[in-house]
């Protein structure tokens, strides 16, 4: 056996190939070219999954190979899923599958899956990753205030296991000042990197509302006493932002409303105003951004804002920027 090339491979490769055949031989990636789907996040109830990818075969002739997958955890395979033997023609796609019993994280939250190609001579494929157990998780951005990352709980076999990463640098725990009676949502927006696009089930800005400073937002959690926006998300490359769904207002009151009067007296917005004359009053108020089953990995995000407005634009000269004053004649 040629030592010069068992000193190229891993430990686990080496334990592998020595445990399960004779051979040895470096992988010959040139001669496969494998695609697959993203697969994952995976929990100990989810069963045994089928795990599809297509080959193609890149040589001059044909040959006969058959396709495995190792579950390997504290150094010893635990589960293996192994096709049997079958003919590849040259530039010639065809399809297979393998499975994956996700029981096995009921022992184990982290594992290391071996995927690889062989005949009976050569290696054709040959890859490791790690993989986690999907975990239900609760995201207080104010806990990592410059990024998060998840484990690598989804894998795409053609390539490698995956995590998430959420980079909340820009994120304000403050609204900034605003001259024009209305919260800026851009300060909550927030980065987002995976190889799929982000997804959701719900997004929303709640807050308590005692005094009923929004007197036309009903209450949606009537335990706690929350009010809520409903906000839409839009993704642009890595960044994430946040629009509010449909509301109206009463030009004279920038009142805010969910729903339309009888006598169509309000006009739509995607604007959060907020009440006038009442930025005294609403100043320390929290809005809390919400963002239900976020990612692939189904997170909960929250974020806490605080409200710390400036003096009002128009007003009396006490509180506001600009006001009018005069002197009483006869």
């Amino acid at each position: 056996m040629n030592k010069r090339v068992l000193t190229c491979l891993s430990p686990l490769l080496f334990l592998l190939l020595t445990s399960f055949g004779p051979k040895v031989i470096v992988p010959n990636y040139d001669s496969i070219t494998i695609t697959s789907s993203l697969y994952g996040p995976f929990s100990k109830d989810d069963g045994v999954k089928n795990i599809s990818f297509k080959m193609e075969y890149l040589g001059s002739n044909n040959i006969s190979v058959r396709e495995g997958l190792y579950v390997i955890a504290d150094g010893k395979i635990i589960n293996r899923s192994l096709n049997e033997y079958h003919t590849l023609i040259p530039f010639k796609s065809v399809t297979k599958n393998l499975v994956f019993d996700t029981s096995i994280f009921q022992n184990y939250s982290y594992i290391t899956l071996h995927f690889f190609v062989e005949s009976t001579s050569t290696t054709y494929y040959d890859k490791e990753f790690e993989l986690f157990e999907k975990r239900t998780l609760e995201v207080d951005v104010m806990d990592y205030p410059t990024s998060y990352q998840t484990p690598r709980t989804c894998f795409n076999i053609s390539s490698n296991s995956y995590e998430e990463k959420y980079d909340f640098t820009n994120v304000s725990h403050t609204f900034p000042d605003d001259y024009y009676y209305e919260l800026n949502l851009s300060k909550l927006s927030f980065d987002y990197t995976f190889q799929q696009a982000f997804t959701y089930k719900r997004a929303y800005l709640r807050f308590k509302d005692p005094s009923n400073y929004f007197n036309h937002i009903t209450v949606y959690d009537t335990a706690n006493l929350y009010k809520r926006f409903l906000l839409t998300i839009k993704q642009s490359g890595t960044k994430i932002s946040f629009t509010p769904h449909l509301l109206y207002y009463d030009e004279k009151t920038m009142s805010l409303s969910t729903f339309q009067l009888l006598d169509n007296s309000l006009k739509e917005t995607n604007h959060l105003f907020l009440p006038l004359k009442q930025k005294d009053n609403l100043k320390g108020m929290e809005f809390e951004l919400v963002v239900e089953e976020a990612g692939i990995n189904k997170l909960t995000l929250y974020s806490m804002t605080t409200l710390n407005p400036h003096f009002n634009l128009f007003g009396e000269c006490f509180n506001s920027d600009y006001c009018v004053t005069g002197e009483q004649h006869d």
